[in-house]
């Protein structure tokens, strides 16, 4: 779905000491102070030996959150890990597909450009701040927010925008539109401001695209089938026409910025087979998830439901 977030630490933050503008201040949104520990350099090299594995099981037609979750499992991981797998990896078929419909920024001169909007915000606010970023395996780029029924401001909120808006001139977009939720708390305010500084800014910027703001009910369903979309969200990228990770442009601007790949690069084309990892199925056959009976690979039969990190690889 679409970002609805309100990062945990930025809750704890806006109470008494939010300023007038609603922004927490010194809020590190999409940030835990575990996350130095969990994406730290041991272990994103067991991270990435699990993202392999996870993207095997996904080829083989796997459950996404019964592969997550077994592969968690078999590797002990926290929660933060785990989202980090979910969110990155994608498997090797999906990638192939997406890659397809995957746009550059170049290509998206005197275009309109429909942006999924909490989504393309959110992760720049996140790595303005020194956040940990997911640059996922289908080349989009992805966050580790906490995700509720509210958006929140924060003090990085405004240079995000102006990120975005820096990308689509430099592009030569011709024009935007920004889309958000409606049932977002705080989603209008969001968009008025937008809209409030796109106006001031024309004014002494007259060649920059033609930038609009629009709350709807379901931005995933209104971005459905549409082309030129920046977004970062693996729903919205399986059901558009062609999409733009507008994030990864920006990211080029933001000094220091903290990237987790979500598999080692150097690895990715000579990685050995992780079903050697995974172990050997059956001589004959093995049952996937959907209880399918299939021809002997070196895939493992796993429980639709993986509950206890002490589970084999075999129901």
């Amino acid at each position: 779905m679409s970002y609805d977030i309100n990062d945990f630490d930025d809750t704890n933050a806006m109470g008494a000491g939010a300023d007038a503008s609603g922004a927490a201040p010194q809020a590190r949104r999409g940030y835990q102070p575990t996350d130095e520990k969990d994406f730290g350099p041991e272990a994103m090299h067991v991270l990435h030996r699990a993202g392999s594995e996870l993207s095997y099981l996904l080829d083989h037609d796997y459950p996404r959150e019964t592969a997550v979750e077994f592969v968690g499992n078999r590797y002990q991981f926290t929660s933060r890990q785990r989202m980090f797998l979910s969110r990155g990896i994608c498997g090797n078929r999906r990638r192939t597909t997406r890659a397809n419909t995957h746009l550059q920024a170049s290509e998206l001169r005197g275009r309109e450009v429909c942006i999924d909007g909490f989504n393309v915000i959110v992760p720049l606010e996140v790595a303005l701040v020194h956040g940990p970023l997911i640059h996922a395996q289908d080349g989009a780029i992805r966050d580790l927010a906490g995700i509720s029924g509210t958006y929140r401001a924060v003090h990085q909120t405004m240079q995000a925008i102006d990120l975005v808006l820096d990308v689509l001139s430099d592009a030569g977009a011709r024009s935007a539109t920004f889309f958000f939720d409606r049932p977002v708390r705080n989603s209008g305010r969001l968009a008025k401001t937008i809209s409030d500084y796109v106006r001031a800014l024309s004014s002494i910027q007259p060649g920059m695209p033609k930038i609009q703001t629009a709350l709807v009910d379901n931005v995933d369903a209104e971005l459905a089938g549409r082309e030129f979309v920046a977004t970062n969200d693996s729903g919205v990228i399986d059901r558009v026409q062609s999409w733009v990770s507008l994030d990864a442009e920006a990211l080029g601007r933001v000094d220091d910025v903290w990237m987790l790949e979500a598999l080692d690069p150097e690895d990715v084309d000579d990685a050995p087979d992780p079903g050697v990892d995974l172990l050997a199925a059956d001589e004959s056959s093995f049952v996937n998830a959907a209880g399918n009976t299939k021809p002997a690979t070196r895939v493992p039969t796993i429980p639709v439901s993986v509950r206890d990190p002490g589970d084999t690889l075999f129901s």
